[in-house]
C-alpha cells in the first residue's frame, strides 16, 4: 500500500535499530525518494546508502529486523517495483518513487504536487501547515487526520489536476497511517509529535530522542486496521467542519450597501451606475482560501473612505511634499562581495536564470499607478552595503556576519542579519533596519520612498521570511523581489496557471470558494450603452465585454505557451509591481481592503499573493484619486499605456491586466 508501505518498511525498520547507528546526508550520485522514512533509512545505511537497486530480498531482511511480517514486506516491495518503468524490472531505486500516482500522490503531508513541477524535495512551507494543526504533544488519529484533511483542502483548492480517486486516497489515508503504527502506539492509535517532525524535517530516525522499536510484529491486517481509523476520524471532522471546507468561512463580506456607502460617491448612482461601480464581473469579492490572510483574521476591520479622509495620522499630498521616490538596490562594496551568493537562490535545478526586475521598469509602472504624482528614481549618492566593525573578526564571522553596514551618504548604518530558516537563499538582512535607515534619507519633497532590495528579508525569529513592508506613517517602505523569482514557484507551491486573473474563473471559485451572495446574471448592455439589469440587448447591441472575462481569454490563450525567459521576466517585473503597489499605497494611508479583491487586500503567504490582482477597488481608488488629484480615465490609461509595451503587451501578467483595463473603460 504504496507510500504508506514504503513508511511502515522504513519505520518499522527503524524500530530494529540500536541506539548509536551511523548517519550522513546522501552524497552526489546517491538518490533519494518523495518518502522521508525510506530517505532516512538510507541515511542509516540500513537500505544501501546509494538507494539504488534495492531488491526483493533487501525489502524482506530490512522488514524481518523490524518485526514485519513477510506478507506486509512482499506488498511493499511489489509496490515499489511498479516504479520502476523498466520492462521485467526485479530491483527499484528511491528515486523510482518520484513517478506520479503509483505511490507518489497528490496532497502529500511534506511534499509539493506534481503538478508545481516538484514532487520529489522536502517543502517546508508545505509541512509547516501540516504541524499547525498537530496542537498536542502527542499526535492522535484526530489531530493526524485533521492535519491531513488540510494538506488535501490545500492541494485541491491550488492545484487544476488535483486527482485522489480510487487507490490514490487509500494511499493518502496510509501515510498517516503508518507514521502513527510504525512510530506510535498501535492502541490508542497516537504517537509522539517531536518524534515525527524530526523524522520528516531531518530524514533521520528519532532513535536519540527515546524512540525505540516496537516489540510486536507489524502485520497487514494491523496496517488495514489503522487505515480504517483515519478515515473514520477524517469522516467526523468533514462532518462537524471543523476543518475549513468551505475557505471563506468566518469572513463575512460587507454587503452591497456598506460597499456602495464606502466609496462615498458624491451623488446618488443610478442603478445602471451602481451596477458598473458594484459589477462582479470587474470587481469581484475577495478570493479567500484556508491559510489565507482574511481566513486567518475574519475580522479585520474595513477602511471606508471617509475613515481614510479622517485620519489624523494620514499624511495629506501637499505642493511641497508630493514626489514618489524608488531607490534602487544598494550596492555591494568590495569588502562584502560574499553578500551577492546571498541574493542567489540555491537549488533551484537546471532552469535558466531569469532577468532581474529593472528600476526604471519599477518606476514607470508606479508612476502609471499613481498617476498625477510625480514618480522619480533617486539614483544619487547610492546606497552601498560594506563592513560593520564586529569584535570577533574570524573568517566565518566576515562571510556570515551578524550585521552589515549600510553607507548613507556620510552616515553607516547596521542591518541585522541571520541564516535564512528554509535555506532557500544563504542569509537575509532585518526588515526593520531597513525602514528605520530609509526614514533618514527621505528628501525634503518626498511624499513617499520605496527602497527595493535584491536579498530575503525577515522581520523577526517567527518569520520564515517577509516581501514587504511600510511604515505608513513613516512614508517609507521597502520591498524585495527573492521571494518573486518564478524559478521558486515549485518550491512554494505557487500555481501559476491559476494565478490571478484564472485565480477568480468560475469553474476555480465555484470549487474552492463561497460567498454571502448569490450569484447574479450578468448584465446586459442597453440602449445607453450602459448595463443595467432589467434589460435586455437588442439584436443590432450586443453586451459589453465583462472586464474579468476578457483577462480570462487572454490569460487562457497566452496559458498554452512555452514560459521564456522574456516571459518570466515579465512575471516577475509583475510581481514586484504590485507589492510595490501595495506598500506605497499603505504610505498614503490606505489600509488592507476586504470590500473587493483588490491589490490592497493582505496577504498571507507568496501563493495567496500570486491570486489577489493588480488593479485597486472602487473604495481605495476614491482615496488615490483624491490624494494623487488624477482621474480614473487618465489613471487607467496611464496603466494601459505601460501594459502595452511591446516586451510586456503578451506576457501572462501584464496581458490580462491590458484586456480588463480596456473593457473597463469600454
Amino acid at each position: 500500500m504504496m507510500k504508506l508501505f514504503l513508511l511502515t518498511l522504513s519505520a518499522a525498520l527503524a524500530s530494529a535499530l540500536s541506539q548509536k547507528i551511523p548517519w550522513s546526508p546522501p552524497g552526489p550520485d546517491d538518490v533519494r525518494s518523495p518518502c522521508p522514512v525510506l530517505n532516512a533509512l538510507a541515511n542509516h545505511d540500513i537500505l544501501q546508502h546509494d538507494g539504488k537497486d534495492i531488491t526483493q530480498q533487501d525489502t524482506i531482511r530490512a522488514m524481518e529486523a523490524l518485526h514485519v511480517e513477510e506478507e506486509l514486506s512482499n506488498t511493499l516491495y511489489a509496490a515499489a517495483l511498479k516504479t520502476n518503468l523498466t520492462p521485467n524490472a526485479t530491483t527499484f531505486s528511491l528515486d523510482d518513487l518520484d513517478h506520479h500516482n503509483i505511490i507518489e500522490h497528490d496532497g502529500s503531508l511534506s511534499r509539493g504536487d506534481f503538478y508545481f513541477g516538484d514532487n520529489h524535495s522536502f517543502n517546508q512551507t508545505l509541512f509547516d501547515e501540516i504541524k499547525s494543526y498537530w496542537t498536542e504533544p502527542l499526535i492522535d488519529l484526530h489531530l493526524g487526520a485533521k492535519a491531513r484533511l488540510a494538506g488535501v483542502n490545500r492541494s485541491k483548492a491550488t492545484n487544476p489536476t488535483f486527482d485522489l480517486s480510487g487507490f490514490r486516497l487509500r494511499f493518502s489515508y496510509a501515510q498517516t497511517a503508518t507514521y502513527i503504527l510504525v512510530f506510535g502506539d498501535k492502541v490508542s492509535g497516537t504517537v509522539n509529535k517531536t518524534w515525527i517532525e524530526y523524522l520528516f524535517e531531518k530524514e533521520r530516525l528519532p532513535v536519540e530522542l527515546g524512540w525505540e522499536k516496537r516489540e510486536d510484529p507489524i502485520s497487514t491486517s494491523d496496517l488495514d486496521s489503522m487505515i480504517e481509523r483515519v478515515m473514520e476520524a477524517t469522516k467526523e471532522i468533514e462532518n462537524s467542519q471543523e476543518v475549513d471546507i468551505k475557505p471563506t468561512a468566518g469572513f463575512k463580506r460587507p454587503d452591497k450597501g456598506e460597499r456602495l456607502a464606502a466609496a462615498e460617491p458624491t451623488e446618488a448612482l443610478l442603478p445602471e451606475e451602481e451596477y458598473k461601480f458594484d459589477n462582479p464581473e470587474t470587481f469581484p469579492p475577495p478570493l479567500i482560501l484556508p491559510g489565507d490572510d482574511l481566513a486567518e483574521d475574519p475580522e479585520y476591520p474595513s477602511q471606508s473612505y471617509r475613515e481614510w479622509f479622517r485620519d489624523e495620522e494620514r499624511n495629506p499630498v501637499t505642493g511641497n511634499r508630493r514626489t514618489v521616490y524608488v531607490v534602487p538596490a544598494p550596492l555591494i562594496g568590495d569588502k562584502v562581495s560574499f553578500m551577492k551568493s546571498w541574493s542567489m537562490p540555491r537549488d533551484v535545478g537546471e532552469t535558466p536564470r531569469v532577468y532581474t526586475p529593472k528600476l526604471l521598469d519599477i518606476r514607470d509602472y508606479l508612476a502609471a499607478f499613481y498617476r498625477g504624482l510625480p514618480v522619480k528614481a533617486l539614483t544619487e549618492s547610492p546606497l552601498e552595503f560594506m563592513l560593520w566593525e564586529e569584535p570577533k573578526k574570524s573568517k566565518k564571522s566576515q562571510r556570515d556576519p551578524q550585521y552589515v553596514g549600510l553607507r548613507i551618504a556620510d552616515e553607516c548604518v547596521g542591518i541585522r542579519t541571520r541564516a535564512c530558516p528554509d535555506g532557500v537563499y544563504s542569509r537575509q538582512l532585518n526588515l526593520d533596519d531597513l525602514l528605520d535607515a530609509t526614514i533618514s534619507m527621505l528628501p525634503k519633497d518626498a511624499y513617499a520612498l520605496l527602497l527595493l532590495t535584491d536579498h530575503d528579508l525577515y522581520e523577526d525569529d517567527e518569520d520564515t521570511f517577509v516581501c514587504g513592508r511600510a511604515y505608513g506613517g513613516s512614508r517609507v517602505a521597502v520591498v524585495s523581489n527573492a521571494r518573486y523569482n518564478p524559478d521558486l514557484d515549485a518550491l512554494h507551491s505557487v500555481d501559476r496557471l491559476h494565478a490571478w486573473p484564472l485565480s477568480h474563473c468560475a469553474e476555480y471559485m465555484s470549487t474552492y470558494c463561497s460567498t454571502s451572495e448569490p450569484k447574479k446574471k450578468r448584465q446586459k448592455k442597453s440602449h445607453s450603452a450602459k448595463p443595467h439589469a432589467s434589460q435586455e440587448p437588442s439584436a443590432q447591441n450586443e453586451p459589453s465585454p465583462a472586464p474579468l472575462d476578457m483577462a480570462f481569454s487572454v490569460a487562457r490563450s497566452l496559458a498554452s505557451l512555452d514560459w521564456t525567459q522574456e516571459s518570466l521576466a515579465a512575471l516577475w517585473l509583475g510581481r514586484v509591481c504590485r507589492t510595490a503597489s501595495h506598500e506605497l499605497g499603505h504610505c498614503f494611508g490606505i489600509d488592507h481592503c476586504v470590500y473587493y479583491a483588490c491589490c490592497m487586500q493582505g496577504t498571507g503567504s507568496i501563493q495567496e499573493d500570486a491570486r489577489q490582482p493588480p488593479y485597486i477597488c472602487p473604495v481605495d481608488q476614491a482615496k488615490l484619486l483624491r490624494a494623487t488629484g488624477t482621474t480614473e480615465a487618465r489613471r487607467d490609461r496611464a496603466l494601459l499605456s505601460f501594459c502595452e509595451r511591446s516586451e510586456l503587451r503578451e506576457t501572462q501578467f501584464f496581458a490580462p491586466f491590458a484586456a480588463w483595463l480596456r473593457a473597463k473603460s469600454y
